[in-house]
């Protein structure tokens, strides 16, 4: 095992054409089965939509996240405030919201910032809907609390 990096490098000076053979066949075990995302069995990213495939390791927060991208999108809300705390995942947020926007782009910002970087909030950013990630539940709400 601790000779493996220089077996490597022997093989890919004395031969890269062979090494790089070796490389590829050894990475596609992990390309083909990656658990999130394979390219082949029952679950295959052919099979599961995009959206399924967004919440591969949060499953239970799907439907909480598709619920607030669907009122965003019928209240045609194209400034969105976010409130989250430092390792929410706001992700599926946006690639949701991306698919719904019908042409018009949708502005996120993140308010309510306490920290060195509220000092780059724009004071051009007037969110019409927030969403807020604190609490265990996506939640939806005007921008006045309501």
């Amino acid at each position: 095992m601790l000779a493996s990096p220089l077996i490597a490098t022997v093989v890919w000076r004395l031969a890269p054409q062979f090494g790089r053979v070796v490389a590829t066949l050894s990475m596609l075990p992990w390309v083909t089965y990656n658990y999130a995302r394979p390219l082949i069995g029952p679950s295959n990213i052919a099979v599961v939509s995009r959206e399924e495939q967004y919440f591969v390791f949060r499953p239970e927060l799907q439907s909480q996240f598709v619920a607030a991208a669907s009122q965003l999108a019928e209240r045609d809300c194209q400034q969105i405030g976010l409130q989250a705390v430092h390792d929410q995942w706001e992700y599926a947020l946006w690639a949701l919201l991306r698919g719904r926007e019908a042409g018009r782009p949708v502005r996120i910002e993140h308010i309510g910032v306490a920290n060195s970087s509220a000092a780059f909030a724009r004071s051009d950013f007037t969110p019409c809907a927030v969403v807020s990630l604190v609490d265990p539940a996506v939640n939806v709400s005007d921008a006045s609390g309501r």
